[in-house]
C-alpha cells in the first residue's frame, strides 16, 4: 500500500512513498491541505471561493475543472473521491498529516488528569513530538497567487497553530523545571527565545533553571542580556519577580536542592470514617481496636508514600505532604480499607479530600484558614469517595491508571468564591456509595431544580446553547406568549452548556417586581450583594460584577420595559456580563438577539407513524401519568389528543393542564369541553388577545372542572407570592397535604425544593382576576394572609438566635414578598398593634445578614409611607424605625447621623418609660461609641442599659435573656479595651451563662471573640485562636458575613502573636475581602490599618505598608471615628519614619497630639511619645528623646507594655546617644510636663 505524507508545518512538501509531488498545478498544495483540514468532504464552490479570488466566475470554474483534471492523472489521484459536487479527501491509514499529529498529541497531553497549563512525565514525549513536529510556521513561504481566501486562511489557521507550539514550549519547559530536569529545561527555553525573543516567561524559565542546574554564572549573564533587551528595544523594566531573583543570585543565594523533587504545593489529605457514629453504637469498645489497626494502615502508607499526620482525633486525620505521592497513598489506603478484615461484621465507610495550598500562604498547615474550610467539604463526601480540588489538580500529577471526574464547582462554607471538585477515580477503587456531594450548594447557579423530565425541543435547545456560548451573544431574548415555556427552555439550555466559561450563572424571577427603577434590587438579592455602601447603588452593582464572567437570566421581564436602558448600562459596563431574558415582547435593543418560542410540535393526524415522538404528545403522555401512571394512548384517543394540542396550541401549560383530567375525563371529554370554552371566548371576549385566547380556553376548563371547595381553596393560594409552605398553605387557605398534592397532579401547582409549593405566575393571574371579582372577599383574604405571615415573622424572632439561626434567615429569604405584601397591607389597614412587633425581627434579619443598606433603606420607606398615611399619628412605631435608621446609618459610616438618631429614640423611651426599648436603645448607643473608641462613654451606657433591663428581662422568656445574654458580652468587651481584666471576666461568665440558658447559638459569635480577647490578655494565644477559629465557623453558619470580616482581623492578630504571619495576613485580606463586597468602611479602614501592621511584620520595605495606612485614614476620617483616626496617624508615622519620611512623620505626629489633647485623653498621647521619641533621634536631638521616654516610663497612666515600650527604647537612645546625652537623667528628678507644653515643645 502506498503512502501519501502531507508536511504542512514550515515549507510544505507533499510526498507519496518518501517521494516529493511536483505537481503541474499551481494550487495543488492548497487545494490538498485545504481539504485535509477543513474537510475531508468539502463543496466545489467552497474550494473555488477560498483558491481563486477572480471576479469572473466562469474563469474561476475553468481554471477549478482544470486543477482537478491534472490531479485526477497525478500520484495523489488514489487519495481523492472526485463527485460532480463535492470533492473528497480520503482519511485511512495510508494519509499522514503532520497537522494532525501535532494537534492530537496536543490533545493528549492536555487530557491527562492535571491542568491544561502544566505537564508531567506522561505529558514530556507527546509534548516532545509536538515540538519536534513544528518544523516552521504553517505553510511557511507558500502564497498561491490570486487566492485571497485561501491565504486569509492560512494565516489564521498559522496563528492558530503557533500559539499552541508556544504553549507546548512554555508547557514542556515548566514541566520539566517543576519536575527537577533543568538541562531539558535549558533547551526548551532556548527554542522558546528563539521563536519569542521578547517572552518574559521564556527568560524567567531560562535564568531560574540556569540557577537550579548550578549554572549560577550562566543565569547572571542571561538576566544581563535579558534586561538589555527589553531596555533598549522595548524601553521597559524588566519584571520585578525577575529582577528580585537575580539580586538573590547576586548575593551568593542558590536554590535549595533536593534528591527527592519535592512537591510544586503543600499538599493535604483530609480523611475521616463516615460510619464511626453507628460502628460505636454496634460494637462498643470493640472499635478501639479497629481504630488502632486503621491507624497503623494509615501510617505504613505514609512510610511509603511520605507525608506525615498533622492532626489527628478519633476517626478523622489531616496528612501534610511537601515531597512524596500524595494521591498514590491516597488509593492505597482506600483500597486497603477496602480489603481489610476489622474483627467487627461492618466495614468502614472512609472518605477523603486531597487539596494543595500556596507555600507561602502559611507555616502553621494545619490551621490555615484555606484547610480549615476543606474540612468542611469532607462532611459532603460520600464513603469510599476521594474528591479532589483544582488546585491539587495542578499541582499533583497521577498515578497510572488514574482518571478524574469532574463534579462542578461548589460553594463550600468558610470560602469567598466558588471551588472546581473532581473525585479520583482508579480501576483498584471500591465504588462510592455517591457521584455527588449531597447537600452541598452546586455553584455558580441559583438555578431552580427541576423536578419533572424536559421534553422536547432538542433543536431549541442547541440553538439557544450556541447562542450563549458566544461571545457575541450579550442580551437574548427569548419571546413567548404566557404558558409557552420559556422559563424551563432557558433553564434546561443552560444547563445544557457544556463547561460554561461563565464564573457565574444567576436566575433573577421578575414576575412579582413591580417597578422598573428598582430593578437593580432583585438582581443584587440573586447576587447575594448587600448595598452597604453610601454611594449610588446602581455603581455598587456595576462595581461588584465589572471585572466578573456572569450570565444573568431574567425571567418574566414584560412588564418592566422601561428599565430598558438599564440594561444597556450593564452590558456596556461590565464587558463580561452575558444576560439571558425570558419576555412576551422583546426590548428592542439593537444588541438584542431574539429567539421566538413556539408551541410544542404535534401531529396532524392520527395515522402519523412518527405519533409517540411528537414533544407534545410526550408531554401529554408524561403529565398524564402523573395522575394515572398507567395511562397509555389507546387509538381512540389519537385524534381527542390532537385536537387538545391544536386548541391550546401546543403550549406545554395549556397541555398539562388538560392532561391533569385523564383520571375523571376521556380524552375526548376534554377535548370537546375546550372547544366549548373557545367558542365561548371569541364570541363574548373579543377583547382577549387571539394569542392567549387557547391558553384562557385551558384554564377556563381546568377551572369548571374543580369543585366548588377547590377553587375557593386555590382562589386563597394566588395570594401568595413566589410561593409559600405548607404551614402557610394551612392557615391561610386552609388546604390540607392532600388537597395540595392533588393540585400538583392537576398541574396547577409545582413543588419546591425544601417543602414549597409554587403557582405559575399566568396561572395565578388568572385566578386573581377571578378573586378580585368578589371584592369583599379579596380585601378578607388579603387580612387573613397579612395576619398570618406578620405573625409568622414575629414567632420566628426567637428562632435568630438559637441553633436554627441559619434556617431562619433562610425562611424569611424564601419569604421576602409575602413579608413585603403583608407588611404593606397592615399599613394601609392601620394595623399599628400587630405592625410594630414586626419591625425588631424584619430588622434583625437585616442585621444577621450584615445587609445595613438595604436595612436603612427599607426603614426609610416605610417612615415615609407611614407619614403618608397617619403624619405623627405613631410616634412610638416611628422612634423605634429611627433608632434602627440611626444603627444602619452609623453601620455605613454616617456616624454622627446614626448617633443622633440612636439618641432621639433613647430619649423618646426616656420620656415614655418604654422599659423593653430603653435598654436595646442603650446597647445599640454603647455598641456604636465602643466602635468609636470611646469607650468610656460606652461603659456609662452598657451599665445603665444592664440596670434597666432587669425590669424587663426576666428569667422565664428566652428570647430576652438571650438578649441580655449579649448586653453582657458587650459589657465584657467593653471592660476590656479599658484594661479592666477581672470585671470583663465576670462580665463575659454571666454572658456564658445567658446564652446557654436561652439556647442563643447567634450570641456565642461575639462571646467567644471576647473570651479569645480575655485570653489573648493572659498570653494565651493559642487558646484565642482555637476561640475565634469556633466563632467564625458560628459567623459562617448564619452567613454573618460582617462578623465573619471581624473575627478574620481578630484571627489575624493570634497567628500575628504566634508567629505565623502569613496565615494572619491571609485572615486579613479575607476580611478585607469581605468589607469590600459588603461595603463596610469600618471594616475597610480596620482591615487596611491591619495590613499596614502586617506588611511591616514580614520586613516589607516601609514604603508598602504606608498606602495601606492611608486609605485606612482616610476611611477613619470620613467616618468621623476619632479613635481610629488617631491611631492611624499614630501607625502612619511609624512607617514614614522607617522610610525615612521624617517630615511627613512629624506631621502625622503633631496631628495625632492634637487630636489626644483636643479629647482630653492622656493615655492617647502617651501611646504617641515612643513615636514621637524616635522622631527626635532621627532627627538627632537626643536629649529631647531621652526625655519623651522618661515621660511615658513614670506617667501614673502608662500601661505596662508602654513602660515596657519606653525603657527598651530608653536603652537603645543611651547606647545610641553615649557621648552626646550624657549620663542617665535622676528619675527622681524627672519633671512631667502638661501635654500643651509638650506640643509647644514637639511644634517648635
Amino acid at each position: 500500500m502506498s503512502h501519501l505524507n502531507l508536511t504542512l508545518l514550515g515549507s510544505p512538501v507533499i510526498s507519496v512513498d518518501g517521494t516529493p509531488f511536483n505537481s503541474r498545478v499551481d494550487k495543488a498544495v492548497a487545494l490538498v491541505a485545504f481539504l485535509a483540514l477543513q474537510g475531508p468532504k468539502l463543496h466545489r464552490d467552497t474550494l473555488m471561493t477560498h483558491l481563486w479570488s477572480n471576479s469572473d466566475t466562469a474563469k474561476i470554474r475553468s481554471a477549478f475543472r482544470t486543477a482537478i483534471s491534472r490531479l485526477k492523472d497525478s500520484v495523489v489521484s488514489p487519495w481523492l473521491d472526485i463527485e460532480r459536487e463535492y470533492i473528497t479527501l480520503k482519511t485511512d491509514s495510508s494519509l499522514w498529516i503532520d497537522v494532525k499529529e501535532f494537534q492530537d498529541n496536543l490533545e493528549k497531553s492536555r487530557s491527562h488528569l492535571h491542568s491544561m497549563e502544566t505537564a508531567c512525565p506522561v505529558c514530556f514525549p507527546l509534548l516532545n513530538r509536538v515540538i519536534e513536529l513544528y518544523r516552521g510556521d504553517f505553510l511557511a513561504g507558500y502564497s498561491p497567487r490570486n487566492a485571497a481566501g485561501f491565504d486569509d486562511w492560512r494565516s489564521e489557521y498559522g496563528n492558530i497553530l503557533r500559539s499552541e507550539y508556544l504553549n507546548a514550549l512554555e508547557r514542556l519547559g515548566k514541566g520539566y523545571y517543576q519536575h527537577t530536569q533543568y538541562n531539558q529545561a535549558i533547551q526548551v527555553a532556548r527554542r522558546w527565545l528563539a521563536i519569542d525573543q521578547y517572552n518574559e516567561e521564556a527568560h524567567n524559565l531560562m535564568i531560574r533553571s540556569y540557577a537550579s542546574n548550578n549554572q549560577r554564572a550562566n543565569a547572571i549573564a542571561h538576566y544581563r542580556t535579558y534586561k538589555n533587551l527589553v531596555e533598549k528595544k522595548l524601553n521597559i523594566a524588566p519584571a520585578e519577580e525577575i529582577t528580585a531573583f537575580y539580586n538573590h543570585l547576586l548575593v551568593g543565594k542558590s536554590l535549595p536542592q533536593s534528591k527527592n523533587a519535592p512537591l510544586k504545593q503543600p499538599t493535604f489529605i483530609l480523611l475521616d470514617i463516615k460510619n464511626i457514629p453507628e460502628l460505636w453504637a454496634r460494637h462498643g469498645s470493640g472499635v478501639e481496636q479497629v481504630l488502632q489497626q486503621f491507624t497503623g494502615l494509615i501510617n505504613d502508607n505514609l512510610r511509603r508514600c511520605g507525608g506525615r499526620i498533622i492532626k489527628q482525633s478519633t476517626e478523622s486525620f489531616a496528612i501534610y505532604f511537601d515531597h512524596g505521592q500524595p494521591l498514590t497513598c491516597a488509593i492505597n489506603i482506600l483500597r486497603l480499607v477496602s480489603e481489610t478484615r476489622w474483627g467487627i461484621p461492618d466495614q468502614l465507610s472512609v472518605r477523603m479530600v486531597v487539596t494543595s495550598i500556596p507555600k507561602d500562604q502559611t507555616s502553621y498547615p494545619e490551621n490555615s484558614p484555606e484547610l480549615l474550610s476543606y474540612h468542611q467539604l469532607l462532611q459532603y463526601a460520600s464513603a469510599n469517595q476521594i474528591l479532589i480540588t483544582e488546585k491539587a489538580m495542578e499541582a499533583l500529577d497521577f498515578p497510572l491508571a488514574s482518571q478524574a471526574r469532574n463534579l462542578g464547582s461548589y460553594i463550600i462554607p468558610g470560602q469567598l468564591n466558588p471551588i472546581k471538585v473532581f473525585e479520583l477515580v482508579h480501576p483498584q477503587l471500591p465504588e462510592a456509595d455517591s457521584t455527588g456531594l449531597g447537600d452541598l450548594v452546586h455553584s455558580p447557579s441559583n438555578l431552580p431544580i427541576q423536578i419533572t423530565r424536559f421534553v422536547g425541543r432538542e433543536s431549541e435547545l442547541k440553538i439557544i446553547a450556541n447562542l450563549l456560548a458566544q461571545n457575541e451573544t450579550r442580551l437574548l431574548t427569548l419571546v413567548g406568549p404566557g404558558g409557552v415555556g420559556k422559563t424551563r427552555l432557558a433553564i434546561e439550555a443552560i444547563n445544557r452548556i457544556k463547561d460554561p466559561q461563565t464564573l457565574g450563572i444567576y436566575y433573577v424571577p421578575l414576575a412579582s417586581h413591580r417597578s422598573p427603577n428598582t430593578i437593580h434590587m432583585p438582581i443584587a438579592d440573586a447576587l447575594n450583594l448587600s448595598f452597604n455602601n453610601p454611594g449610588d447603588l446602581i455603581t455598587q452593582l456595576i462595581d461588584h460584577i465589572k471585572h466578573r464572567q456572569l450570565l444573568l437570566l431574567l425571567d418574566n421581564f414584560e412588564h418592566l420595559l422601561p428599565a430598558t436602558p438599564f440594561l444597556i448600562t450593564l452590558l456596556e459596563r461590565a464587558p463580561g456580563l452575558r444576560i439571558l431574558l425570558t419576555s412576551r415582547e422583546r426590548v428592542n435593543l439593537h444588541l438584542e438577539t431574539i429567539f421566538e418560542v413556539q408551541g410544542l410540535p404535534f401531529p396532524q393526524n392520527s395515522d402519523d407513524p412518527n405519533f409517540d415522538q411528537y414533544p407534545a404528545i410526550q408531554l401529554f403522555v408524561q403529565n398524564a401519568r402523573r395522575v394515572t401512571p398507567r395511562f397509555t394512548p389507546q387509538p381512540e384517543d389519537k385524534e381527542p389528543i390532537i385536537r387538545i394540542c391544536t386548541q391550546v396550541e401546543g403550549l406545554p401549560l395549556g397541555i398539562e393542564l388538560s392532561s391533569a383530567w385523564v383520571r375523571a375525563f376521556s380524552c375526548k371529554e376534554i377535548a370537546d369541553s375546550i372547544q366549548k370554552n373557545l367558542d365561548f371566548l371569541h364570541t363574548n371576549s373579543p377583547d382577549i388577545p387571539e394569542r392567549h385566547r387557547s391558553l384562557r380556553a385551558a384554564f377556563d376548563h381546568s377551572w369548571r372542572l374543580l369543585s366548588e371547595e377547590a377553587r375557593r381553596t386555590i382562589s386563597k393560594l394566588a395570594v401568595f407570592r413566589n410561593g409559600f409552605s405548607l404551614p402557610a398553605a394551612e392557615h391561610v387557605a386552609h388546604a390540607t397535604p392532600d388537597m395540595l398534592a392533588s393540585y400538583v397532579d392537576k398541574s396547577i401547582l409545582t413543588r419546591q425544593s425544601a417543602g414549597r409549593f409554587l403557582m405559575p405566575e399566568t396561572l395565578r393571574a388568572y385566578v386573581l382576576e377571578r378573586l378580585k371579582a368578589d371584592p369583599e372577599e379579596y380585601e378578607k383574604l388579603l387580612d387573613i394572609h397579612s395576619v398570618y405571615i406578620s405573625t409568622y415573622l414575629i414567632n420566628i424572632m426567637p428562632k435568630f438566635a438559637s441553633i436554627h439561626g441559619g434556617e431562619a434567615i433562610k425562611e424569611i429569604q424564601q419569604e421576602a414578598e409575602n413579608v413585603r405584601a403583608a407588611l404593606n397591607r397592615a399599613m394601609d389597614r392601620h394595623n399599628w398593634a400587630l405592625f410594630a412587633k414586626t419591625i425588631d425581627p424584619l430588622m434583625s434579619y437585616f442585621e444577621v445578614q450584615g445587609r445595613s443598606r438595604d436595612g436603612r433603606d427599607i426603614t426609610r420607606s416605610i417612615m415615609t409611607r407611614i407619614y403618608e398615611l397617619v403624619g405623627t399619628q405613631q410616634p412610638r412605631i416611628y422612634h423605634n424605625l429611627l433608632g434602627w435608621d440611626g444603627w444602619f446609618s452609623f453601620q455605613l459610616g454616617f456616624t454622627q447621623e446614626g448617633l443622633k438618631k440612636i439618641q432621639s429614640r433613647l430619649d423618646y423611651s426616656k420620656s415614655q418609660g418604654d422599659l423593653l426599648a430603653l435598654p436595646f436603645t442603650l446597647m445599640l448607643l454603647a455598641d456604636a461609641h465602643s466602635r468609636l473608641g470611646d469607650n468610656n462613654t460606652a461603659l456609662g451606657e452598657i451599665e445603665q442599659c444592664l440596670e434597666t433591663g432587669k425590669a424587663v428581662w426576666t428569667s422565664d422568656i428566652p428570647y430576652l435573656i438571650g438578649v441580655r445574654g449579649h448586653a453582657h458580652t458587650l459589657h465584657g468587651l467593653i471592660l476590656l479595651k479599658l484594661q479592666r481584666i477581672e470585671a470583663a471576666r465576670q462580665a463575659l461568665s454571666l454572658s456564658n451563662a445567658d446564652l446557654i440558658t436561652s439556647g442563643g447559638r447567634y450570641g456565642l459569635i461575639r462571646l467567644m471573640d471576647g473570651k479569645a480577647r480575655l485570653a489573648k490578655e493572659e498570653g494565651k494565644y493559642e487558646e484565642s485562636r482555637t476561640l475565634r477559629l469556633q466563632a467564625l465557623d458560628i459567623a459562617t453558619e448564619f452567613n454573618d458575613r460582617r462578623s465573619m470580616a471581624i473575627i478574620m482581623n481578630n484571627i489575624g492578630e493570634s497567628f500575628e502573636h504566634l508567629g505565623d504571619v502569613q496565615a494572619a495576613l491571609s485572615y486579613v485580606y479575607r476580611a478585607e475581602q469581605i468589607g469590600d463586597e459588603i461595603g463596610d468602611r469600618q471594616l475597610l479602614a480596620v482591615s487596611n490599618n491591619n495590613l499596614g501592621y502586617l506588611t511591616l511584620r514580614l520586613n516589607h520595605p516601609a514604603a508598602d505598608a504606608i498606602p495601606f495606612y492611608e486609605k485606612s485614614l482616610g476611611m477613619f476620617r470620613q467616618l468621623d471615628n476619632l479613635y481610629g483616626t488617631f491611631f492611624t496617624l499614630r501607625d502612619i508615622a511609624r512607617a514614614c519614619l522607617l522610610a525615612d519620611r521624617l517630615y511627613q512623620a512629624r506631621g502625622h505626629l503633631v496631628e495625632a497630639l492634637h487630636m489626644g489633647i483636643d479629647l482630653q485623653e492622656p493615655l492617647l498621647v502617651l501611646h504617641l511619645l515612643s513615636v514621637v521619641a524616635r522622631l527626635e533621634a532621627k532627627l538627632g536631638c537626643s536629649a529631647q528623646a531621652v526625655q519623651f521616654c522618661t515621660i511615658v516610663l513614670h506617667h501614673p497612666q502608662a500601661s505596662a507594655t508602654l513602660r515596657q515600650e519606653a525603657k527598651s527604647l530608653l536603652a537603645e537612645l543611651h547606647i545610641l546617644f553615649a557621648g552626646e546625652a550624657g549620663k542617665k537623667p535622676d528619675e527622681n528628678q524627672v519633671t512631667l510636663p502638661t501635654f500643651d507644653s509638650l506640643l509647644a515643645e514637639i511644634e517648635a
